[in-house]
């Protein structure tokens, strides 16, 4: 009997070994095969044994388009998966009824790209007349959540409306400031600028600035009017500037120039606190204990610190070139789950970019604030992150702009397209798009400064205002009389 005889039990046990081996060396292969080919490999090509791809990732807004590859048609439309061998190519959107999208782009084998924020623009644009107004409108401004639309109808008046996007049918309210919070000069108001939105969408920091030179903060109260108040009244300071703190409607950072002193206030309570910060030359604040500041305190001869205040301790970052003019551009966001700060003076055609400082200063490295980089497009004018994801940090000086790509650790240097008009300035249209005003005309193009696209004529240079699903475009057009607020739509009618 087999069983009994060692020599053929040792047999059989070598076969069992054997079929495991080669059913686990298969599944294996199984798995290789199946994982590569998610990654962009092609396994047992008859060309190479292993070849491998990149995956691209590609979508479209607000309608699907055909693909073209360097002018080859793809069977697939957007939004799909191409695999395709490392390199450059020439991708192209196309799609009836809308411009068509085009942009080389680099292809890694082993990885994944996505552009997934082509955005097609109709052929033929055709605004809608929602209200008129009169030649000398006032200030406009959306709130966060990109739906309230409020515009001061007339310069001349302290009087707003407010437009409900999502509810046309329905008449503007809005009316009157009430004249307690106001401040004029012989029945002058002065003029006004929206300062910030709190996070509620309900209340926005108002700068009224009289001709004589004094100011007043006032926080309105878009849904009540007769509930809005002038801070400077509330806590009896004349601050030089005012802020939110954490976004919340009764917390501020108040700023005083004379001392450089930063204090808290409390609108629940009427209160003003000691200041946390002195010596302050500018600071920019995010969640409820983050502020970066730029000061003289303890820096180098000739130079400004930029220091970071976090739970009650400064920590030195990085300095500048000391300005004269006391111009300073510091932002901070957060893109998923790091900290990044940008830092520039009018001093200086350097704008630094730091990653999660605050990490390397505490563990006391060698490098003290981890620099990532250094965008440089001349003496900067304005340094913003791109909204909802702050995936991008742009830098712009006059028609020159940086932007740094957070997600590719990438940065883009390029010259605008048009010659924008002056006092235009260049903000965000929504998370990868960037408008502007050139030749009195509105002005789209994507973060890298591709795909420009010339939109309406507007009034002066005010900017355009999009809805959530940047399907509609608003915006403020010159009439024959006067001006107008307008809809536009950006879908293309089916054919």
């Amino acid at each position: 009997m087999d069983f009994l005889d060692p020599v053929a039990k040792k047999k059989k046990t070598r076969r069992l070994f054997f079929g495991y081996g080669l059913v686990t060396i298969l599944i294996s292969l199984a798995t290789y095969v199946l994982a590569a080919t998610a990654v962009g490999y092609e396994v047992f090509d008859f060309g190479d044994d292993v070849v491998q791809n990149g995956l691209l990732f590609l979508d479209s807004k607000p309608v699907s388009a055909t693909i073209s590859v360097d002018g080859k048609l793809e069977d697939d439309s957007t939004d799909t998966k191409l695999t395709l061998n490392g390199g450059e190519y020439t991708i192209t959107l196309n799609q009836t009824g809308y411009s068509s999208w085009s942009k080389k782009i680099a292809i890694e084998g082993g990885k994944v790209r996505f552009v997934i924020y082509p955005r097609l623009i109709p052929t033929i644009l055709t605004p809608t007349k929602l209200a008129d107004l009169p030649a000398n409108t006032g200030f406009t401004s959306q709130s966060p959540d990109l739906r309230w639309l409020v515009v001061q109808q007339n310069a001349d008046l302290p009087a707003i409306d407010i437009f409900d996007p999502q509810n046309l049918s329905s008449p503007a309210t809005g009316g009157v400031f009430p004249a307690s919070i106001l401040s004029n000069a012989s029945g002058d108001y002065g003029d006004f600028e929206v300062v910030s939105w709190a996070d509620d969408n309900r209340h926005f920091l108002l700068l009224q600035k009289l001709p004589n030179g004094q100011q007043s903060y006032l926080l309105i109260d878009r849904e009540n009017l007769d509930l809005s108040v002038n801070l400077s009244t509330v806590f009896g300071v004349n601050p030089t500037s005012v802020s939110f703190k954490d976004k919340k409607k009764d917390k501020f950072y108040m700023y005083f120039a004379t001392g450089g002193l930063l204090r808290l206030a409390d609108l629940e309570t009427s209160t003003i606190g000691e200041p946390i910060l002195d010596q302050v030359l500018a600071y920019q604040s995010s969640g409820s204990d983050l502020i970066v500041y730029a000061t003289t305190k303890d820096a180098t001869a000739g130079k400004v610190a930029v220091k970071i205040f976090h739970k009650d301790t400064s920590y030195t970052m990085s300095e500048l070139n000391f300005d004269g003019s006391n111009k300073y551009f510091l932002e901070l966001s957060n893109f998923e789950g790091s900290w990044y700060y940008a830092v520039g003076s009018g001093a200086s055609t350097q704008v630094q970019i730091f990653r999660n400082p605050l990490n390397f200063i505490a563990a006391k490295t060698p490098i003290p604030a981890a620099q990532l980089a250094t965008l440089k497009a001349g003496i900067p004018e304005s340094i913003s992150f791109s909204p909802k994801l702050q995936r991008f940090i742009m830098v712009r000086s006059g028609q020159s702009v940086a932007v740094y790509d957070a997600e590719e650790a990438k940065s883009y240097r390029y010259d605008l397209p048009f010659t924008v008009d002056t006092f235009a300035k260049l903000s965000w249209a929504g998370p990868y798009h960037l408008q502007t005003v050139a030749g009195g005309k509105l002005q789209l193009l994507e973060f890298d400064g591709q795909n420009s696209r010339e939109l309406l004529i507007v009034r002066g240079v005010t900017p355009g205002y999009f809805s959530k699903d940047f399907k509609t475009l608003y915006s403020i057009s010159p009439t024959a009389t006067a001006s107008s607020l307008d809809l536009t739509s950006l879908v293309a009618p089916r054919k």
